[in-house]
């Protein structure tokens, strides 16, 4: 029923409010990083100065990082920054969640291992053979 751990007094009046009608809301926690309040994680990932992705921020707040470990990137660190149409991307994962981007993460990141430069990369440019007949169009 509850997010947390409660006193036994607390727990019941919870329990008396809800069985009123009413509806009990935990306050949010505040967040702060940078000496900074933000209303949620996914807000520090997308400052600036977070160089880690949404993802992996969370995870590693689950796993009980302080945030200020959080919000950096390791030293031996798999992530790799992009830059595609001038911008500065954390991650091959974040810049395929760009809505300008037509291709899956998957493509995306073995488009560019094949040697692909990013604004290309990003385009579904995938040639396709015309079907001319029923057989063909049933084996695709």
């Amino acid at each position: 029923m509850s997010r947390v751990n409660l006193s036994p007094e607390l727990q019941t009046a919870i329990e008396l409010i809800q069985q009123a009608g009413g509806k009990v809301r935990f306050p949010r926690k505040e967040i702060r990083v940078w000496g900074e309040v933000f209303s949620s994680w996914r807000a520090v990932s997308k400052d600036s100065r977070c160089e880690v992705c949404y993802l992996t921020l969370i995870q590693r707040i689950t796993k009980g990082v302080t945030p200020d470990e959080a919000i950096k990137v390791i030293e031996n660190s798999v992530r790799t920054p992009v830059i595609c149409w001038g911008e500065h991307f954390k991650s091959v994962k974040s810049l395929s969640e760009d809505p300008r981007c037509k291709v899956s993460y998957n493509s995306l990141s073995r488009k560019l291992k094949l040697g692909e430069i990013p604004e290309e990369a990003v385009n579904d440019t995938r040639l396709r053979a015309p079907i001319t007949t029923i057989e063909q169009a049933i084996v695709q």
